[in-house]
C-alpha cells in the first residue's frame, strides 16, 4: 500500500512539473481569454541616416476612414516609442529638423509576442518594430 502511495504521488508531482513547464493550464475549451493588451512600438532611424542631431520622429496610424487607433508615444530624437491597444499593420512617420521636413515614409510594423499569460495557444502581449529607411 505504501509503494502504491509514493508511485501516486510521484505522478501527482509529475504532472503538476508538466503543467508548469508548459506554461501553466491550458484552457480546458481552447478559447483564450478576450483581453486587450497593450502593444510596445519603437520606430528608429535606419544606422545609414547621416546628420542625426536634433532629429525628431512624429508616427502616426496609417487606418482607413471608418478606422480607428489609439497610438500614442513620443520621440526622443532617433527613436520614437508608443503604446496601442490596436496596432495598425503600418504606420506613417515624419522625420523632422525644427521646422523642416526630411522625409515622410510609409514604415510596416514587424510583431512578436512577448508573453504567453494564459499558455502557447493564447498569445498575449506584443512589440512592434520599424526601421525608417535614409531618404533616397
Amino acid at each position: 500500500m505504501r509503494r502504491r502511495a509514493l508511485i501516486g504521488a510521484a505522478s501527482i508531482l509529475v504532472a503538476a512539473a508538466v503543467v508548469m513547464a508548459c506554461g501553466g493550464v491550458l484552457n480546458p475549451n481552447g478559447v483564450c481569454p478576450a483581453i486587450a493588451y497593450s502593444t510596445a512600438v519603437e520606430v528608429s532611424l535606419d544606422p545609414a541616416w547621416t546628420d542625426r542631431d536634433d532629429l525628431l520622429l512624429d508616427v502616426r496610424c496609417q487606418v482607413a476612414d471608418e478606422g480607428w487607433c489609439d497610438l500614442v508615444g513620443t520621440s526622443d530624437g532617433t527613436r520614437w516609442g508608443g503604446r496601442t491597444t490596436s496596432p495598425p499593420d503600418t504606420v506613417h512617420v515624419t522625420v523632422s529638423r525644427g521646422a523642416e521636413i526630411l522625409a515622410q515614409e510609409d514604415v510596416s510594423l514587424s510583431f512578436r509576442t512577448i508573453d504567453y499569460p494564459h499558455g502557447r495557444a493564447c498569445p498575449g502581449v506584443h512589440a512592434a518594430e520599424a526601421t525608417v529607411p535614409p531618404p533616397r
